[in-house]
């Protein structure tokens, strides 16, 4: 139930606000803060990005480095798909959870005004028994981790830790260098 608020939530705040996001993007990033940010899980994701042996190679503090710059680049990418937004709805069509109920997958439907419905599938992951959290999504069958995961060991493997969090790094302050009023909040500067 919750979740079905919460895109029903998403879908109408974008109708009504679309243009003031669009105008003023320290609204949006407030609007991300409330549905987004709470409600992805960004050291699942990342440590599925990496794989296992990456993950016990590094420090906490290095994890930790590396989740919050991919919490910035999965932000980077709610702005930068915010002008491709033409008045489309989200509703929920259907939910699969594994045998323990702590894994699910929620198809979400996209319907647009100006092309065919898209379904987008999104991971959930449930911990104590309380807030289901998003940790991947999935359009036409390929999963974000399964896209970019090999690009995410290989810049390891040749660039080592430091490489990889410059690279992710810098494509996130090239994209947010023109939102300086609130590029402290988002790469930590």
């Amino acid at each position: 139930i919750f979740l079905s608020l919460l895109v029903k939530k998403v879908t109408s705040d974008l109708l009504v606000n679309h243009k003031i996001y669009l105008e003023f993007p320290n609204k949006y990033w407030n609007f991300l803060e409330g549905t987004f940010l709470e409600n992805w899980d960004f050291d699942a994701t990342t440590r599925a990005l990496i794989g296992g042996d990456i993950f016990n190679s590094l420090s906490n503090l290095q994890f930790r480095e590396l989740s919050r710059v991919l919490e910035v680049t999965l932000i980077r990418y709610a702005f930068e798909s915010l002008s491709f937004y033409g008045e489309q709805k989200l509703s929920v069509i259907d939910i699969k959870l594994n045998e323990q109920q702590t894994l699910a997958w929620l198809k979400i439907n996209l319907e647009s005004p100006s092309f065919p419905d898209i379904h987008l599938d999104l991971l959930l992951n449930r911990r104590d028994d309380v807030q289901w959290k998003g940790i991947d999504f999935r359009f036409k069958g390929v999963t974000y981790v399964n896209l970019k995961k090999n690009s995410y060991r290989k810049d390891f493997e040749d660039l080592k830790f430091e490489g990889l969090l410059r690279k992710l790094d810098d494509k996130n302050k090239v994209f947010f260098r023109d939102f300086n009023f609130f590029l402290n909040d988002v790469t930590g500067e």
